[in-house]
């Protein structure tokens, strides 16, 4: 993790090197590196990039990951909590 962590933070520092949105990589970063290990950099960066486009949260087997929080928010639940609850088709109308 530390060795991932450094490089990743080596290059955030060079200028040159594009990234399609360094703020968001800083913060999957961050979270990753406060977390240690219990989320992967590449999960924490799309947890982050759904957030930003205006996701409430992003479905995740990763049951270590569903626990984490960002800026007061959860990033991930479990598939299931995700989707929308099915309407009980086995009750009649009156």
């Amino acid at each position: 993790m530390e060795e991932v962590a450094e490089s990743v933070h080596r290059l955030l520092q060079q200028q040159w090197i594009v990234f399609e949105d360094r703020s968001q990589v800083a913060q999957a970063l961050a979270l990753y590196v406060k977390h240690q290990g219990s989320i992967g950099l590449t999960d924490a960066l799309i947890g982050i990039r759904n957030q930003a486009a205006g996701c409430e949260v992003t479905a995740t087997f990763d049951e270590a990951a569903q626990a984490i929080r960002h800026r007061e928010r959860r990033l991930f639940v479990a598939p299931d909590a995700a989707l929308p609850k099915r309407p009980n088709k086995s009750k009649k109308p009156h």
